[in-house]
This record gives C-alpha cells, structure tokens and sequence, in this order.
C-alpha cells in the first residue's frame, strides 16, 4: 500500500491528528517522479515508458546518462567566474529493480538510437580509412569529425606519428581498464560504458588492475590522463578521459556494492529505484528512435573550445547571473545538510551539487537539441531551478530508500525505535522518564541518556506522532506524551508487522 494510500485510509477512519509526513515510517518510500526539468525532452521520455510499460524513471535518467556521454568530452560548467569549479555532464546511472521489472527494455529504449548512431559513423569511417587528414579539433563542423581527428605527438621532443585515421566509439561494453584506456585515447568526445549487468563491472572494475578503481574515478572527473605501464612499450595519453556509465543492478546486489572498500565509486552513482509499472498493453504507439537518433546527431556535433590550450579542451558554460545566485543560495544550505549526514549519504550528499550542474548543463543542451537551437552558452535559471528540485524531491529521498537505515542519522533511529515500541504494545501514553527505566529501556539499546530520549521524542512530535499531555494546572507536563492513534489503528500496515 502507497503511502498516500496510507493516509487516505487513516484520515477515513476520522483521526483528526494533524500530520502528511509517513516518511519517518519506513525507509521504504519511493519518492515521486517529475520530469520537468526535462523540458521538451519529458513527452518522448513519457512515450517510451508507456511503449515500454516501464516507469518513466528509468527512461529519463538513462537519456541523461546517454546525452551526457556524448557531451562529456566537448563542454563543461563553470558556475561561478571567480571560483576554478569546473564540472562535465559526467553521469554514472544505475536502473534498480528486480529481473520482472523491464529495466533492460528501458535501458534499450534509448540505447538503441545510439547504436544507429554508432553505425553511421562506421560507414563514414569505412570510406576514410586510406584518406589521412591533420586534427581538426574545434574546427569540426559535423560528424565527418569522426574520421577525421588524429593521435596528437606524445611529447613535444618526440617526432610525430605518421597520421592515422581512428575509430570514433561511442560506448564500449567491455569495462576492463586495459580495453577502455585503448578507446579512450582515441576518443575525447567522451565514452559510455554500458553494461546490462551493472554489478559485475562494479564488483570486479579492480579486479584485473590494482589502479582500476581510480583510473575510473579520474574517468568521472575528465581531463587528461596518462598510462605508464610496464606492459606497453611506451606510455599513452589520454587526451579526456571522460567516462559515463549505465546499467542495470537488481535490488540485492545494490549492498554489497555499499559494503566494498570506500573509493568513492558508489558515491557517484545515482541509484533509480523507482516503483515498478504494472504491465498493460498500450493503446498508442509512437517509434522514437528517429526522434533519439537525431537528438544525438546533434549532440554529437558540439565542438571543443577554438581557443583551449590543446585541440581538445571543454568549451566552458556558465549559470546565467540569477541562476549562479540560486545556485550559491541553495549549496549554503545544502552544505548545511552534508554537516548534519555521515556514511554512505554523506558521500552522497558531498557529490550532489555537482551532480546539480551536471544535469542542468545536459537538460540545457537537450532543450537545445529538441527546439533546433545552437548549443548554448549558459545555463538558464528556469532549468537551473528544475533540477535543484529534482535533487530535493527526488534524488535525495531515493538514495535514503536505496541505503535504508545507513541513510538516517542516530536521532531519526532512535525515534523510530520508541515508535515502533509503542505500537507494538499499543501504548496510549507514556512518560519519559520512566520509558528510560526498566522494563522498557531493553526496547531502545542506542538511548543512552535523557539528551538521546529528548531528540527521539522531539522528531516524533515533529512528525505529529506524539504530543505533550496538558497537565490540569498552569502549564503543561512535558514528560508525559500522548500517542497518536493512528499508530494504533495501521500499526500492521504502517511497521509491517504480520498477524
């Protein structure tokens, strides 16, 4: 049962106490879906998902993931003039959700279009292969750029290779560092990695390397990237290595990852558990892949920055002056947040800004690509806006259901301790102080002190689960509380406890 659903059957049975917020209940929640920060991109991603019988969730985030990848390489924001805070359209997306749930038609549904792209380009290359050109960096005007562009000199003293032609990849599916570093220094546009099958890129993307893990973490961040190995004759460099990722994980195989050495790698991803969709046939049909295809032409033709140093630098974005000031304003309290978080949701919380940035630059150059505007060149605070409460209503509450109880603080335990406790012995009232004495402290092990029953208590009567009982006198009692019904009453719905 919803939680609206929830409470729609609780005020249906006359509780008249005051409270819309279950969310201390369970950490179970999934967190309601809005697209509008995908401006014009939201109808085709809402015909995929009924196409598909997939939730919407899943469409939108992989086409961020897809649309950034091929952006990864030529762009990046700069929200403030004065401050070197530089972010690519860098996402690392995993769809969640059990082998019934059609994550992988999801995935596919905008996956697809990208490997007609892919063959486009293999044709054009096919025809070029004896044709040898200079690079030509930010002077490429269209996709005839992917035959084009050559290996630069691997250092200044070092005569330059003969000029080859290079294959220009788009994704690659074998995530073994040894094959994507190949790739990558081919390929400063950016790669997406893409697998099926997340957790076996997670779990084992140090297992064949001892620098693996962070060679992918340098992926995330992009710029240039250098390989010295013993096993190659001399060392590679990777001009941009920028490096997306999507997949599918199921919902088990989700802790283990949480579970593994702290490298900072879980904390970039952005988990997408969304509800799933029961399956109907659907009545309309509309085939997208033309509409994606062209989406990702265009994407594919921003050029790098004409006046970086190098032939392959970002061209770099800027917030527009009002964005850039509610974009400061929201991270003060943000960082507010990140202060009062630890664990696995810290980490989280610490990468949320520019993940903000990272998704609005994206929405921004779809919105172009859809409209048939010329790429931008800031970030607009309609969009800006947008995103930040994407983060705030969605991004947010859904890692804190991905991570369950390693998402909430001490304080938020412990009340949910003493609620669950009253429930289960439908307990009417209570007093503090006695609730710290046998026998009912056994029920709540991690209240140590008066101070730790104090905050407990003080997040229920927030959450309008207890109140203060009014003493007959002056005044009221502070230590004796009255319990809301509604515990009572949807004690086995609400806690999950079985008859």
């Amino acid at each position: 049962m919803s939680v609206h659903e929830l409470r729609n059957k609780a005020l249906g049975k006359g509780l008249s106490w005051p409270t819309d917020d279950l969310g201390l209940i369970s950490d179970n929640m999934t967190p309601d879906f809005s697209g509008d920060f995908l401006g014009p991109a939201l109808p085709i991603v809402e015909d995929l998902a009924s196409a598909n019988c997939v939730p919407v969730d899943y469409v939108a985030h992989a086409l961020l993931a897809i649309a950034g990848s091929l952006l990864s390489g030529r762009i990046c924001i700069r929200p403030f003039p004065t401050v070197d805070w530089r972010e690519r359209p860098i996402l690392w997306v995993a769809l969640v959700g059990h082998p019934s749930t059609r994550k992988t038609a999801a995935l596919y549904a905008v996956f697809k279009p990208l490997t007609l792209l892919q063959s486009e380009i293999d044709e054009k290359l096919a025809g070029q292969k004896t044709a040898a050109s200079e690079p030509q960096g930010s002077d490429a005007k269209s996709d005839a750029q992917d035959g084009s562009l050559r290996k630069t000199s691997e250092a200044s003293e070092t005569p330059a290779k003969k000029a080859h032609p290079r294959d220009r990849r788009l994704f690659v599916q074998d995530a073994t560092m040894e094959a994507v570093c190949d790739v990558a220094a081919d390929n400063p546009e950016g790669l997406l990695i893409v697998r099926d099958e997340l957790s076996g890129f997670l779990e084992t993307r140090d297992r064949y390397h001892s620098g693996s893990a962070p060679f992918f973490i340098e992926g995330y961040q992009g710029g240039v990237f250098t390989v010295d190995r013993r096993s190659r004759e001399e060392k590679l460099i990777i001009p941009s290595l920028s490096l997306s990722v999507l997949g599918t994980i199921q919902p088990d195989l989700v802790d283990p990852i949480f579970a593994g050495p702290k490298d900072g790698c879980a904390a970039r991803m952005l988990f997408i558990w969304p509800e799933p969709r029961r399956f109907e046939v659907p009545t309309d049909y509309t085939d997208h892949s033309a509409t994606l295809l062209q989406i990702y032409r265009k994407l594919n033709r921003v050029i790098f920055d004409r006046n970086a140093l190098g032939p392959f630098g970002p061209r770099e974005i800027v917030l527009t002056r009002e964005a850039a000031e509610r974009f400061a304003s929201w991270n003060t309290d943000h960082e507010q947040q990140i202060e009062e978080t630890g664990g696995h949701y810290g980490a989280f919380m610490g990468k949320a800004a520019g993940m903000v940035l990272r998704v609005a630059l994206i929405s921004e150059f779809l919105k172009a690509s859809i409209v048939h505007k010329n790429s931008p060149n800031e970030v607009s605070l309609q969009t800006l806006d947008r995103v930040i409460d994407w983060m705030e209503s969605y991004m947010k509450p859904m890692m804190v259901k991905v991570l369950g109880d390693a998402a909430v603080d001490r304080n938020t335990l412990n009340a949910r301790a003493v609620l669950r406790y009253v429930s289960i012995e439908l307990i009417g009232n209570f007093n503090k102080r006695e609730f710290m004495r046998a026998p009912h402290k056994k029920h709540f092990p991690d209240i140590r002190s008066a101070k730790d029953m104090d905050r407990a208590l003080s997040i229920l009567e927030d959450h309008g689960w207890i109140r203060p009982i009014l003493s007959d006198g002056p005044g009221r009692r502070r230590s004796d509380f009255d319990v809301n019904r509604r515990v009572r009453a949807l004690r086995d719905e609400l806690l999950g406890i079985k008859n």
